[in-house]
């Protein structure tokens, strides 16, 4: 299966597998995408070079403009990137940043409904378990964490978290890639909207740590 390779300086490639008469892969070729082609890719599987980061990934999205017309947030969040340090932009939590592929199923009366969505999750540096999510976080915060392929989960309503062992692994497209970060980053707005609707929350938080609220805020 042909699949699009994600380069850590931000470039696309596409490996084509070319078989023998057997059947069996006989060479791999690798070229380049152009960029004025780049959206008739975006269903195609997603490799990441090892060392892929939140960093690459902007680098990627400003190689091909035409992948900045699936939203409209891209323009603010560049600005945001290229604003932001050169290095060292990681957290303390986490240093890799997990694509996951969620299926969740709810039981109803009469029928079963079933939503699958990809999101991104800071994971921990310790084994809490902990996910981390990046909808409040400034980019100059985590711009070098890397970027994993995660394997897929199934969410029950109601009931327990199950990780499905998808051994080698999960596949994820291009879109995937592309949408489910800017989906997250920009699920506030922009990042000024960002910046005000954390700043609001800090406040909720505070006060309910004060004890100052009489019932849940978030009723």
């Amino acid at each position: 299966m042909n699949k699009v390779i994600a380069k850590s300086d931000g470039k696309l490639q596409i490996r084509k597998e070319i078989y023998d008469d057997n059947g069996k892969v006989e060479h791999v070729l690798c070229s380049n995408i152009e960029p004025e082609k780049v959206l008739q890719y975006l269903w195609r599987d997603i490799i990441l070079s090892n060392s892929f980061t939140l960093r690459d990934w902007f680098k990627l999205i400003i190689n091909y403009p035409e992948l900045q017309k699936l939203n409209e947030y891209f323009h603010s969040f560049i600005e945001e990137f290229n604003n932001s340090p050169k290095s060292g932009c990681i957290p303390n939590e986490f240093s890799i940043l997990g694509l996951v592929k969620r299926v969740g199923v709810e039981k109803l009366k009469e029928k079963t409904e079933v939503e699958v969505y990809v999101s991104i999750d800071g994971l921990p540096n310790d084994d809490s378990g902990r996910k981390y999510g990046i909808s409040f976080c400034k980019l100059s915060e985590i711009l070098d964490a890397k970027i994993i392929l995660d394997n897929a989960h199934v969410y029950l309503m109601e009931d327990d978290t199950i990780q499905m062992d998808m051994n080698p692994g999960t596949s994820y497209s291009l879109y995937d890639l592309i949408h489910s970060i800017i989906f997250e980053l920009s699920f506030y707005g922009t990042p000024e909207e960002r910046d005000k609707e954390g700043e609001k929350m800090s406040e909720i938080l505070k006060k309910i740590q004060n004890d100052e609220y009489e019932e849940d805020p978030f009723l």
